[in-house]
């Protein structure tokens, strides 16, 4: 009877678990379209406070890397549409959108800049 028991929890556990996992459905395109914006904002921040520690080119691919990673596991991607487009007609992104891609950037900074 209770092998039964533990059979059927298994079973129940192997099919909740791919729910459990975040799928990263972000276009190739999208994650490159991202990395070159990425890394070009970072240059420019780098240039608009020289005082500030500097990064070299190979830390800035490794910051937006890690920041697209972080976005495309915790943001779903129509999420991350609807930030871009936001954005690019002046209106106001989802403040969820905005929090979740915040603290993506913000662990990789953390991670990156010890």
């Amino acid at each position: 009877m209770r092998s039964g028991y533990y059979a059927l929890c298994a079973l129940a556990l192997f099919m909740l678990l791919p729910g459990c996992q975040k799928r990263d459905d972000y276009p190739f395109e999208e994650k490159a379209k991202f990395m070159a914006a990425c890394v070009a904002n970072v240059r420019a921040d780098q240039a608009a406070h020289p005082s500030a520690p500097q990064r070299d080119e190979a830390t800035l691919n490794r910051l937006c890397d890690c920041s697209i990673q972080e976005i495309s596991r915790t943001v779903p991607f129509k999420d991350y549409l609807a930030y871009q487009n936001a954005r690019k007609l002046g209106g106001v992104p989802d403040p969820k959108t905005v929090k979740a891609m915040s603290e993506a950037i913000a662990s990789c900074q953390v991670q990156l800049y010890k």
